[in-house]
């Protein structure tokens, strides 16, 4: 068999701080021309497993408190950080279940250089291999599917992407220590989205699961909005179809259902009733509509 025998055991700690401490020297090396420090020669994962005597884990927090300090270098983010996302990819495939580099890059990752934002793809890429990674008894496992769906509500502007992501999100979370929104965010997103039916499945099945008292009458209220939206969504496509065929709008819902647009009125859920004003549906009781007001994208 091949052991370590005592001796050898004992010199792998100093031989792995040696290791690491030319490997400081190499990766931040100036090079000719170049103030300041380079990133550029990053090892390979694959090598550095080999050459961690088994001890990996360690190599990736050291690689891990490096990050934070490329992060801190003003300079650096003249480079819109170009080299965090390699670093921090190499860290977890040190170590898969360090989930601690996921979530951090994730949220420092984007970067407004004052035009645009960039880097998104680099900070979704990296929380998406921590979902895959990650247990998913993991305590903080919710928070991966949480910024994957801030990044595509704030950045992307994609709602239905974003209501997927907080819907997960909102499976996963354990204890007290947690947003209790997440399950109405979801609900609000898929319909900023145009698509109240998604939100309403998804608030369905989170008021029979929950077991919050105050959360639950939240939901109930939000499935009755959602209803409203659907009910809505679909009048408006009834009223388009009658102004097509008859060039005019209705004059009222009722005449939808003479002229066997729709074949019935939907009771609206908060007691009032469904009425056309400037040619649109509307609800007697529900004025305001589900939607998330956009992020700017200035301030960081």
């Amino acid at each position: 068999m091949n052991q370590f025998t005592p001796w050898k055991e004992e010199i792998r700690i100093p031989i792995l701080i040696i290791f690491l401490f030319a490997g400081s020297v190499f990766i931040n090396q100036r090079l000719p021309g170049e103030e300041g420090l380079s990133h550029r020669f990053l090892l390979s994962a694959k090598l550095l497993k080999r050459a961690s005597l088994g001890h990996q884990h360690t190599i990736a927090d050291y690689y891990f408190l490096d990050a934070i300090q490329y992060l801190g270098e003003p300079k650096n983010k003249d480079e819109e950080y170009r080299w965090l996302y390699p670093m921090l990819n190499i860290i977890t495939e040190l170590d898969p279940r360090y989930g601690t580099p996921y979530r951090w890059g994730g949220v420092v990752l984007p970067l407004f250089n004052g035009k645009e934002w960039v880097n998104i793809r680099e900070a979704n890429e990296l929380l998406e291999k921590g979902i895959r990674n990650m247990p998913k008894e993991d305590e903080r496992y919710w928070q991966l599917p949480f910024y994957l769906g801030y990044n595509a509500m704030a950045f992307e502007r994609d709602y239905k992407k974003a209501g997927d992501y907080m819907a997960m999100a909102s499976k996963y979370v354990k204890g007290i220590a947690y947003p209790r929104y997440l399950a109405l965010l979801a609900t609000r997103l898929y319909a900023s989205a145009g698509d109240p039916d998604a939100g309403l499945r998804f608030a369905e099945e989170a008021y029979m699961a929950e077991r919050d008292p105050d959360i639950k009458k939240e939901l109930e209220k939000r499935i009755k909005e959602l209803r409203v939206e659907k009910d809505l969504k679909m009048l408006g496509s009834a009223i388009k179809e009658f102004k097509a065929r008859f060039s005019r709008a209705p004059s009222s819902l009722r005449e939808l259902v003479e002229k066997g647009i729709i074949s019935s009125i939907p009771e609206e859920p908060f007691g009032g009733e469904y009425i056309i004003i400037g040619g649109e549906a509307r609800s007697t009781t529900y004025k305001q509509k589900l939607k998330i007001h956009p992020f700017s994208g200035q301030i960081r």
